[in-house]
């Protein structure tokens, strides 16, 4: 299967440093996404938010109080349940592609209104293909459901459950997240604010697409770029746009 990673134009220090960044969920423009509302309601999620409580509050674990069911339903008042949600949700990375090479919001979105410029990956026999209910680790692909339905979680619940869902609004996106825990990135920064990188898969790349306004004085920094022996298999097209219809066409330079 490939897949897309849409960059704008200083995207191309991805090819040059051969890393890639890997934003948390935090740093998502969809500030809905991977944040569920939170079922406290059932009796299983509520035992399994007691231990996060216990856990978190080691005084609160030796000397449990009688009234510890009134001390916790002040403590889900208090917000403690979202600032749990918060801390988990924010100790992944998450690597999104989408499926589609040539959606004209994305390039609009996410490639600068078409300055920037695409990277396709071959990921077929490298991830295994997750379900919502699996663990969420590295070598597991999931594909975002999109729903109209904000996803509910109980504290017993996977969390692919709500990682893999986000607003029906999303959908022309088509995505696709690999999940990677932050031990698993290298820390660095981007204008001197701290960032998780990952390196970059470069056996995966096979072909690089540069928008259609593409500035023409960096196409011979890509050209560069890709002389070197770890691209020699790859592909460097820019886009242009068809004459009679919407399609965007390729016009191959490498």
């Amino acid at each position: 299967m490939l897949l897309y990673k849409y960059c704008d134009a200083e995207g191309i220090k991805i090819l040059e440093e051969k890393r890639i960044k890997i934003p948390t969920p935090a740093d998502f423009n969809d500030p809905f996404d991977c944040l569920p509302w939170v079922d406290v309601d059932t009796p299983s999620s509520r035992e399994a938010l007691r231990q996060k409580i216990f856990r978190r509050s080691s005084p609160l674990a030796r000397n449990p109080p009688k009234d510890f069911d009134i001390a916790f339903d002040e403590t889900l008042k208090s917000g403690l349940q979202d600032e749990l949600l918060i801390q988990s949700r924010n100790n992944i990375g998450v690597l999104c592609l989408s499926e589609k090479v040539d959606n004209h919001l994305m390039w609009s979105h996410y490639s600068k209104n078409h300055t920037g410029f695409l990277i396709e990956l071959e990921t077929n026999g490298l991830y295994e293909i997750g379900k919502p209910d699996d663990l969420i680790n590295s070598t597991r692909i999931f594909k975002v459901i999109y729903t109209n339905n904000r996803p509910r979680i109980s504290f017993d619940d996977s969390v692919a459950h709500f990682l893999t869902q986000k607003d029906a609004e999303w959908c022309y996106e088509q995505e696709w997240r690999i999940f990677y825990r932050k031990e698993e990135l290298k820390p660095g920064f981007i204008k001197e604010k701290p960032a998780l990188f990952l390196d970059f898969p470069l056996q995966q790349l096979r072909n690089i697409y540069l928008g259609s306004k593409f500035d023409p004085e960096k196409v011979s920094s890509i050209i560069r770029i890709l002389q070197s022996p770890e691209f020699s298999s790859v592909g460097l097209f820019r886009k242009h746009l068809d004459g009679r219809t919407y399609n965007l066409i390729n016009d191959q330079i490498k």
